[in-house]
């Protein structure tokens, strides 16, 4: 009678752990791959709003030398519009370095895409996230999902219900009816 019970005993754990570990991916895998897209997105603004800070300080700068300084209007007249002054000749130089405005635009991060289309890069996240990780799909996908999650609620129902509680635990149960 000893063995039968603690046979039943470690198919019971079994059965539970099994459960366990095919019900637990599936609840808890998808919010954490969405909490990583989210800090990924996060990272991302921050880039972009750095870049509009720094934009926003060329433009106020540009403002004020537009208000002060007459010989900057005619420069940005010259370079912008093309407008030419009389009696002023220009002569255009090549150089074999990028300008600083080219410079700058280099070193900035790419523009993030508008509010309404961020729907269709979080999803691109959270595919290359998986992409690291291509067997945790299983536990993400709409077609496999409920799928898992049925069979790990399935195994611990069944373990709880055929096998009922392991024999450690009936006398712990016992004793609470004798009370």
């Amino acid at each position: 009678m000893g063995t039968v019970s603690r046979l039943g005993d470690i198919l019971f754990w079994l059965m539970v752990l099994a459960g366990g570990a095919l019900l637990v991916p599936c609840l808890v895998l998808p919010a954490w791959l969405e909490y990583r897209a989210s800090l990924q997105l996060r990272a991302l603004h921050e880039q972009r709003v750095l870049r509009l800070e720094a934009e926003l300080i060329k433009l106020r700068k540009q403002r004020e030398h537009l208000g002060i300084d007459d010989a900057y209007v005619l420069r940005l007249a010259h370079e912008q519009l093309n407008i030419e002054t009389p009696g002023i000749v220009r002569i255009p130089l090549e150089t074999g370095e990028l300008a600083e405005s080219e410079l700058a635009a280099a070193a900035l991060p790419p523009v993030w895409p508008p509010e309404d289309e961020l729907v269709p890069q979080l999803s691109a996240v959270v595919g290359e996230l998986l992409g690291g990780y291509p067997l945790t799909g299983m536990f993400v996908w709409p077609e496999t999902r409920p799928v898992l999650m049925l069979l790990g609620g399935g195994l611990i129902l069944a373990a709880v219900v055929l096998i009922g509680a392991p024999a450690s635990a009936r006398p712990m149960r016992r004793a609470a009816e004798r009370c």
